[in-house]
């Protein structure tokens, strides 16, 4: 097991999910499909970095012990999507929001879209929204009840 760059953090905290980044940086474990970014936190509490863990990883680093490896893994990687969602969400206001209704032909949907940025009420729209704006999108987490997508680089 590789240790990680860090010198020894006492305890994690949760920042996102990285898509771009691979290989974990507690193990060493690649080709994987996300990487969940944890800020290291130092005996004080002050954030001394950031490192890349793997799902299970970053389930052991957070204290995460019920349940099976999958289950584990499932409920640390949507943690992490929610908490990097909602730092996305968090520096724009309400007002900032261009509030659009969008629909298929059956039930209209209200989504919210703040440049590179949309919010709407669940993840299943995510082909309506794709449909729509001719663009695609990326699943970013939940923010409030809502799901939060980033435009998609080619």
């Amino acid at each position: 097991m590789r240790s990680s760059p860090l010198a020894k953090p006492t305890r994690y905290t949760m920042l996102g999910v990285d898509d771009e980044v691979t290989t974990c940086e507690h193990c060493g474990k690649s080709n994987l499909k996300c990487t969940v970014v944890l800020g290291a936190l130092d005996a004080d509490g002050n954030a001394v970095g950031d490192v890349r863990f793997g799902r299970d990883c970053a389930a052991a680093a957070l204290g995460r012990r019920k349940g099976t490896a999958k289950a584990k893994a499932d409920y640390i990687e949507q943690e992490a999507r929610n908490a990097q969602a909602a730092r996305i969400v968090a520096g724009i206001f309400n007002s900032q929001w261009a509030r659009v209704k969008i629909s298929d032909g059956r039930f209209p949907v209200w989504a919210y879209f703040h440049g590179q940025i949309a919010r709407l009420p669940e993840n299943r729209y995510l082909t309506l929204l794709e449909r729509v704006t001719g663009v695609a999108w990326r699943y970013v987490g939940n923010h409030r009840g809502e799901a939060v997508y980033v435009k998609a680089t080619s």
